[in-house]
Formats: C-alpha cells, structure tokens, sequence
C-alpha cells in the first residue's frame, strides 16, 4: 500500500512536459499581461478622474510617466505573482495541480485589483498614494467593511465576476492541453524571465524603490502618477523608506532642543529633547477648555480665512474674527489619527512609525493633556461623532489618554430628523451634547477640559436637512460646502448653550482641523495640503490678534502649559504658539514623504534628498531647513525608538 502511494506521487514529477509545459507559461503570461493592462488602465484612471492634479502635465512628460511608471507596474506584479509561478512550474504535470495554482493566481489577481481600486478611491482624501494607511486597515475592518458594503458593492461585485470568468476561461484552456514544445517555449521563458528581472531590478543594480520616481520627477504630481498604490504600500511596509535617515542621533537631539527650547521653559533632561516644563512663576489659571477638532474643514471655503463668499461659515467667521487666529497654521499628516496625536500627546508621527491604535500607545511612555488637567482636579472628557469601535478611540480615550468620560456616537440622543444615516455621525448632536455635559460639570462647580472630535463633513458627504442645502449638491464640492454649512451650524449652537449654561465667560475654546478636505483641494502644495484653520476663543479673557507665523497642531499642548501655567512636564513637538519670539515652524507627514516650512518658504524630502524647495534651491536658508528637517526627523524616530520622549519620573 506505502510502495502504491510512493509510486503515485513520483509519478507527478515524470519528466514529460509535453503536455504541461506550454500551457503553464501561457498561463503564467496571461496573469502577468492583464495585470499589467489594469495597471496602466488604473494609471490612465487617475490622470483623467483627476484633472486637478494631473491636468497641468503637458504631454512629453505625460507619454514619459507613462512609460516609465510602467517599470513599477512589472515590478509590483512580479513581486506578487513570482511565487505562483515557481509553484506553476514545479515539475508536476496532473491538470489539477495547475488548476489548483491557476486559481490561487486569479484569486491573487482580485486582490491586487482590490487593492488598486481602495488606491483609487482613497486617492481624492489626501491626493497621494495610500502608504501607511494599509498598516491600520485590520484595526478599522469594521468601519471599513461598512463604508465599502455601502459605497462600492458594485465595484466588489465586478471583481467577484472577473474572478469567476478568469477561472472559467482558465481551466477551459487546461482541459484543452495540447503537446507542444519546441523553440517557442524558451522564447516564452526567456521573456517572462527578462520581464520579472527588469521589474524587479530594474535593469540596475539595486530593486526599484520610491526614491527611484524621484530621481528623474520633474514634478510630485508627474511621481504620483508614475507609481502605483500597491508599490508604495509595499515600500511602506518592507520600512525601506522609514529606516534611511542617517543623520546622527545627538546632534538630531542637540538641534531639536535649540528649536524649541524657551527662556521660560526648563529643559530637564538633554536625552528627552522633546521634554520640558515652565518656569513656575504664576498661579495656575483655572479655565476650562474645550478643543473641537473639526473633521476635514479647509481654509479654502471658510470666509475669514480666504476673503471668499461662499458664506457657509457665518458662525466660525465670528469665533474667528474675534480671537486669537492663526492664517498659517498646519496639520501634521493627511489622517485624523494624525490630529488627535499632535493635540493631545503632542506627537508628530513619522513614516513608517507605528500609531496610536496600533499597539504603539502600550509600549511607550507618553504624556496626554488629559493627564495633566487630571492632576489638577479637572473632570475630562472626550466625544466624537464616529462609533465607539472608529479608530478604537473609545477605548484609547479612557484607557491610554485617561480622560475621565468618553462618549461616542451611539451615546448621543437624535435630535434633528436626517435624510441619511451617516457613519461619520452628526455634528449637530454631538456638540450639543458636548455643551450641556459643560454646562451639568459647571453646575456641580467642576472644572473641565474636553475635546470633540466632529466627523459630518468627512468623505462621501451624505445630505443632512434641506435648510443647510445651500448649494445643489451636484459635486464633491457641493455637497462639502453643504455639510460644511450643517457643521458651522452645530458651533453655534455650541456657543449659543455655553452663553445659556452660564460657563462661556470662563472658557477658552480651540477649534483646529484635523486635516484639510482632499477631495475638494485643487493644488498639490504643501500649503494647500496641509494648511489648517486655527482659532483660540476666549472674548472674556484674551483679545483678538491675527498671527501670521506657522503654528501647528503640536503646539497646543506647549500653548496652553504656558497660558495657564500649567506646572507638569510635557513633551511636545511644537512651540508655545502666543509668545512671538520662539521659533515657529511646521512638520508634517505626507505618507513617505516628510515636509517642513517655516511659514515663508518649505522643503520635501524622502530622508535621501530635497525632492521639493519653495521658492527655490538659491533662496538663503536651504542648508539650514534641510538641517532642521533631517534632525526633526531623526529626534522624532530616535525618540520612540530609545524611549526617550517622556519620562514619568522626571519630577521625582
């Protein structure tokens, strides 16, 4: 029986190929080439659904991205299909065992279209590639599986039939093997050979890489179309790109130092460079504070920011015209998980480091606002108008930031009467709540600080009440100035009740966006991709002011420290954004690209080489962003690396 089955499975490796042979390379070719046909058709995509971005390209540089993003298209499927086809070609012969390998190939083949498509309907978010995002897709399976099963069945539809006709047609041909052999056969050896060491080598002597497009750009939207989504997710994920910045670890901490060091601050440690505490001169000022993150609003569409009309900001233009505004403020990365970091842990996330929700919050030490409004008596609170699972923020509310209370949208009580439910939640609703929990803690003589985080003017724009139907909704920006309409409503019934409630005099508001609108941007700027609108609102306590120097969301922590003297040690990538001689500036995360300004001029870089300068390379001070940039970069990432960027026992 043993001697039987020995004999059966030797016979699968017989060297007789005439029957097999031919048809596992034309399979092997048919994979390859219909991949890459819907790669280039992706690419072809992209530059006609988005004219904004890709429409100024003029042809020669056109034809030539084309071409050239062509290497990363067969680089990419090389990579994904080189192991099916090693399987293929193994030496056995049965039918079902290339049936077997062709299926896996065609299921293979849907998952990378699957993948090209989230590229492509990602892309109007943030007007880049998807990079880091593909690491939290497991954490936000149940959002994303909602959103997808909602908007896009009928793309998944088409994939589940394209899969269905590849194996039909495939195993069709199988059944219909026929000999064959001959010179043929090595030509179509030596083809698909020479295409997967062109791909994947590039006809050079390393791999293609990201830094590979930037060498020969001539401009980052000429870059965005000659690569393809799953490239770059593969290069985010081997952490190539994230593990290059070379730039020596204690002169990176030394220069970090300098930039945010403050008469008026104590620098405790010289190995945490981001730490620091004030000079405790004063009493501690005992404001409350409320910090709304608004979802997506962008400085375009708001009035006082820009000197528009599209008059759907009436409420906001008045908390802006009468407080403290910053025209030059900037987000730290294209994600709300960006935002919430800066504000509340004042962090600034590189590429490739691992973020808030993704364990990162378990292995290191951090300080959180929440932490220091606890030590002084205060009750915290967090809202937001997503679900309670939506970036596990819920849990990482309580649990990793500490805020004493955490609602979220399944908390909130159905005010106004929607046309659509929204996974993203309403805005009106949630800022209520938000404002009578201020007004029950200030009844109970409770200080407070809260922070809101909005989500109604998030992507796709769902239609909320006709009265905020201001405009017709025929397109993204439309519907976007619709919602926006709808939010800046829900404000000022926030303000309105604080008046009511009697805790508005005592208060000192922050609104801040999480990020810009990438669907509705026009321009592919630092400026125009990262530029925020950033207001301090306290009537009764601070007078208005215009600033015009870069600020950033990872200043509000250091801001409010020294505006209310608040005595604990934090650690912060920013500046205290009201005392006019510090050093202002801005870094953000742009997937695997990281970008610095100083509120005049700004720099690109891929940790090799400055891929943009604004004005230009002759401008004085090109040496010294770089430097400034390579050594945030690297304090940054060294930080978390060592475990250096806050240490709980520094008081002690």
């Amino acid at each position: 029986m043993i001697r039987m089955y020995i004999d059966r499975f030797m016979d699968l490796f017989k060297r007789s190929y005439s029957r097999d042979i031919k048809v596992k390379i034309k399979i092997s070719l048919f994979y390859f080439l219909l991949l890459f046909i819907i790669f280039s058709l992706t690419r072809a995509a992209f530059y006609f659904s988005y004219p904004d971005v890709f429409g100024k390209l003029p042809f020669s540089e056109l034809a030539f991205t084309f071409l050239y993003g062509a290497r990363f298209d067969i680089s990419t499927i090389s990579l994904y299909l080189g192991i099916f086809a090693v399987l293929l070609f193994l030496p056995v012969k049965t039918p079902k065992y290339i049936k077997t390998v062709a299926v896996i190939m065609a299921f293979s083949s849907a998952v990378l279209i699957i993948m090209l498509a989230s590229d492509f309907f990602y892309f109007p978010e943030v007007k880049r590639h998807m990079a880091e995002e593909l690491l939290l897709v497991w954490g936000e399976k149940e959002f994303l599986l909602r959103h997808i099963f909602g908007y896009y069945w009928w793309a998944l539809l088409l994939v589940g039939g394209l899969v269905a006709v590849l194996i039909h047609f495939t195993f069709k041909f199988i059944e219909k093997c026929y000999p064959g052999g001959g010179i043929l056969n090595v030509v179509y050896m030596l083809f698909a050979a020479l295409l997967v060491f062109a791909g994947v080598r590039g006809f050079g002597n390393i791999p293609l890489s990201i830094h590979d497009a930037y060498e020969i750009k001539k401009s980052s939207q000429q870059v965005t179309l000659m690569l393809n989504g799953i490239f770059v997710q593969t290069q985010m994920l081997s952490k190539a790109q994230s593990s290059s910045n070379s730039y020596p670890k204690e002169k990176a901490f030394n220069n970090v130092i300098e930039m945010l060091h403050s008469p008026e601050e104590i620098m405790k440690n010289a190995d945490y460079p981001f730490m620091r505490a004030i000079k405790n001169e004063e009493e501690f000022k005992k404001y409350n504070v409320i910090v709304v993150l608004l979802e997506s609003w962008t400085p375009k569409y708001i009035d006082s920011m820009r000197g528009g009309n599209y008059g759907v900001t009436p409420n906001f233009d008045e908390i802006y015209n009468n407080g403290i505004a910053f025209g030059n403020a900037y987000a730290s990365g294209r994600r709300t998980v960006y935002g919430i970091s800066s504000v509340l842990m004042g962090i600034n996330f590189m590429p490739g480091m691992q973020l808030i929700s993704e364990g990162f919050e378990y292995t290191k030490n951090i300080m959180s606002l929440p932490d220091a409004f606890n030590a002084k008596g205060y009750t915290t609170l967090f809202t937001q108008a997503y679900t309670k699972k939506s970036m596990k923020m819920d849990v990482i509310a309580k649990n990793v930031l500490n805020f004493t209370e955490s609602y979220c949208q399944e908390d909130f009580p159905r005010i106004l009467e929607y046309e659509k439910q929204n996974t993203a939640g309403f805005d009106y609703e949630l800022l209520d709540f938000t404002a009578k929990k201020a007004g029950q803690y200030h009844k109970e003589n409770k200080p407070f600080f809260i922070f809101s985080l909005t989500g109604t003017t998030h992507f796709p724009y769902i239609e909320t009440l006709d009265m905020f139907k201001k405009y017709t909704g025929n397109n993204d920006e439309e519907r976007f100035l619709n919602n926006l309409y709808y939010s800046d409503y829900a404000i000022g019934n926030l303000i309105k009740t604080a008046k009511e409630e009697g805790y508005f005099d005592n208060t000192v508001f922050i609104f801040l966006a999480d990020h810009t609108s990438g669907p509705v941007l026009t321009l592919d700027t630092v400026k125009e991709k990262f530029n925020i609108p950033f207001v301090i609102y306290a009537p009764k306590i601070l007078e208005k002011r215009k600033i015009d120097y870069a600020v950033s969301q990872a200043d509000v922590i250091p801001t409010l420290c020294h505006f209310m003297n608040i005595d604990a040690s934090f650690s912060a990538c920013g500046v205290n954004a009201l005392d006019e001689s510090a050093q202002h500036f801005a870094f953000m995360n742009d997937g695997t690209v990281i970008a610095f300004t100083d509120g005049r001029n700004y720099m690109t870089h891929d940790r090799k080489n400055v891929l943009e300068y604004f004005p230009s390379k002759d401008i004085s001070g090109y040496n010294e962003m770089e430097e400034k940039l390579l050594s945030f970069d690297k304090a940054v990432t060294a930080a978390f690396i060592y475990n250096k960027w806050y240490d709980p026992y520094g008081d002690k």
